[in-house]
């Protein structure tokens, strides 16, 4: 990146000009930081733009393996299935595998068209994860910055000025963004210097975005006073996503005495937090949750909700993505009509479980004297439902139960007794979920037993929930 003022000038705030190039080696360098090593499967989430192909472009120049390729069809350009085709051929030159996820884009009143669009293609990126899989995007440096300024326009706190995360967890493997110490002018160079072909969206000279506004409009006019101003930018995010890993040290007492093990936010505990530690434990829960970041005056208005006495025994407060329902003391948040499937999917433990329609990731755990026990369920044909109503099951000591019943015991609220998945030994329920278990199929004390680690899509935890 040049200095405005001279063409042959590059300033001290932008570092030297082999700060600013992009190699494979660099990109060996960033993944190795992220805990990325050679072996670990990689899927490139590959729009097949510039970023994108030339994040692909440098894994194969370091013959990684085992590597494979996502493309998303959101449907909404009309050359959305000629860049599908592009994706596929791009990739089959190289010799890497394209997947090709088609999805029906929705919530646009919600979120906006960018919004929509993003949160349906990473709603496939968790379900189309392999387990120990790291999905690799191509954000960049100058992409960085739009997100932090965005932010910062939209009146966030700490959570959204930090910007996108370098590496999180992400479905059943990793998210990782490699690039986001790359500047977009060496992307541009290497993609040159190439002679990368590469689809470009007419969308993205579309300036009524505020993204390409940002980028278009208002970053060149900064670069003339600041030059560098995205590595800047950077910076600054990188030393806030620093101090919100301390301040998670501190986060991990509150949520362990105001977070239960089903998600459920303790009204009782909660209320004993002074307002500002309250409202920072209720982003944390949501964001735990899976639910998008909430502006400032939602969080308001669902701090007065929850402290005050509510009208009826279950309460429900509508927010941007979601709902949070109230029930015996305890908030819970899950999206305003949740979906179940309709069907029985076999299950022969100890194999995992991955029901992607429902959402259901299960993998077990050897253990001695808890959980599952293994003369029991060891390959057995199980079979895994939602509630149907009218179900009962026997529970050895107290006879027969119906399963409403049950669940209503476990301290399950109502709308979420038709949402949790049952795992049934023909006629007998074995398990409520990864929770609780017949007694009649958990192993006693000193035998081996299987603990379910649930990975569930409609559970997921995300440490960092700007996912631009």
């Amino acid at each position: 990146m040049t200095c405005a003022h001279d063409a042959n000038c590059v300033c001290a705030n932008t570092g030297n000009l082999k700060d600013i190039e992009f190699s494979a080696a660099r990109l060996r360098d960033a993944l190795a930081r992220l805990d990325i090593r050679e072996g670990t499967p990689v899927c490139v989430g590959y729009s097949g733009g510039r970023d994108s192909r030339v994040l692909l472009e440098g894994l194969v120049d370091l013959a990684w393996k085992p590597l494979r390729a996502l493309h998303i069809n959101h449907q909404v350009q009309a050359e959305a299935r000629q860049w599908a085709d592009e994706a596929v051929a791009v990739c089959t030159r190289l010799g890497v595998t394209c997947v090709v996820r088609t999805v029906c884009v929705t919530g646009y009143r919600r979120l906006g068209p960018e919004g929509a669009a993003r949160a349906a293609r990473y709603a496939v990126f968790r379900e189309v994860l392999a387990a120990g899989e790291v999905l690799a995007l191509a954000h960049h440096g100058d992409d960085q910055a739009e997100t932090v300024l965005l932010q910062l326009l939209r009146g966030a706190g700490m959570e959204g000025l930090m910007g996108m995360a370098p590496v999180m967890p992400w479905g059943r493997g990793r998210l990782a963004r490699p690039l986001l110490d790359v500047p977009g002018q060496a992307i541009e160079t290497f993609a040159r210097t190439r002679g990368l072909s590469y689809i470009v969206d007419p969308s993205n000279s579309d300036t009524r975005y505020r993204r390409n506004f940002l980028r278009i409009e208002i970053l060149p006019r900064l670069r003339r006073h600041w030059p560098g101003v995205e590595r800047a930018i950077g910076r600054s995010a990188r030393q806030l996503q620093r101090a919100q890993a301390v301040w998670r040290i501190y986060d991990a007492a509150e949520r362990n005495t105001c977070i239960d093990a089903q998600g459920a936010l303790s009204l009782a505990a909660w209320r004993n937090l002074e307002t500002p530690r309250a409202l920072h434990v209720l982003r944390l829960w949501i964001r735990e949750q899976g639910g998008v970041m909430l502006s400032e005056r939602s969080l308001l208005a669902l701090e007065r909700a929850l402290r005050e006495e509510p009208a009826s025994r279950q309460q429900r407060i509508a927010l941007a993505g979601g709902v949070v329902r109230r029930y015996r003391e305890r908030a819970w948040w899950g999206e305003a009509q949740e979906k179940t499937v309709d069907a029985t999917y076999p299950w022969r433990p100890p194999e995992p479980l991955h029901w992607p329609e429902a959402g259901l990731f299960w993998s077990l755990r050897a253990v001695t004297g808890q959980g599952l026990a293994q003369a029991r369920v060891s390959d057995r044909l199980l079979g895994v439902r939602f509630r149907r109503a009218g179900e009962t099951a026997f529970i050895p000591g107290r006879g027969h139960r119906t399963v409403k019943k049950l669940l209503q015991e476990l301290g399950l609220p109502p709308w979420r007794r038709m949402h949790v998945p049952l795992v049934w030994d023909g006629e007998n329920l074995v398990a409520v979920g990864h929770t609780w278990i017949t007694p009649a199929y958990r192993a006693l004390q000193d035998e081996p037993g299987w603990i379910i680690d649930s990975n569930d899509q409609h559970r997921e935890v995300v440490k960092n929930e700007t996912i631009c």
